[in-house]
C-alpha cells in the first residue's frame, strides 16, 4: 500500500485520490497493531534465554508506514492531513505513552513538511490545526 501511495503522489501519476484510498488503508492496519501487545523476545526453556527473537517495533512499523509518503507528500495538503487524521486515530487507539510519543513525532514531521512547502496561510493552518488535536490528545492521555 506504500508503494501504491508513492506512484500515486509522483508528478508523472499525481493521483491525490488513490493515495488516500492507501493510506486509509494503511491506517486500518495501523489500527489493528497499535493495541497489539509486543512479544517478549527473549525465549526461554529451563528458565535459560535460548533465543533472542528481535521483530519489528511499533516505531518501526509506523516510520515503515509512513516515512516515505510524508517524503513525497510536499505541499499536497489533502494527503499532509489525512495522514495527520490518521496518526490521531492511532493516538486514540493506544493507551502506551510510548507509543504516543512515536505518533506525535511522527506528527511533528508532517507539520514541519507543511509548513516548509504549503504557500497558502489558510492550509497551514489547517495542517496546524490537525497537529495541534494530536498534541493536545497525547497531553490528555499523559494527564
Amino acid at each position: 500500500m506504500v508503494d501504491i501511495a508513492i506512484k500515486a503522489l509522483s508528478p508523472g501519476v499525481n493521483d491525490t485520490s488513490t493515495a488516500i484510498a492507501s493510506i486509509d488503508e494503511i491506517g486500518a492496519v495501523l489500527v489493528r497493531l497499535s493495541t497489539r501487545r509486543v512479544e517478549n523476545p527473549y525465549r526461554t526453556a529451563g528458565g535459560r534465554v535460548r533465543v533472542i527473537a528481535t521483530g519489528p517495533t511499533f516505531a518501526s512499523l509506523v516510520r515503515t508506514a509512513l516515512d516515505e509518503i510524508r517524503w513525497n507528500a510536499g505541499a499536497n495538503v489533502r494527503v499532509l492531513r489525512r495522514v495527520l487524521r490518521v496518526l490521531e486515530t492511532l493516538v486514540g487507539c493506544t493507551i502506551d505513552p510510548a507509543r504516543q510519543a512515536v505518533l506525535l513525532d511522527e506528527a511533528a514531521r508532517l507539520l514541519a513538511v507543511g509548513e516548509d512547502t504549503i504557500r497558502d496561510h489558510q492550509d497551514r493552518a489547517e495542517v496546524r490545526a490537525d497537529y495541534d488535536r494530536i498534541a493536545a490528545a497525547v497531553n490528555t492521555a499523559d494527564a
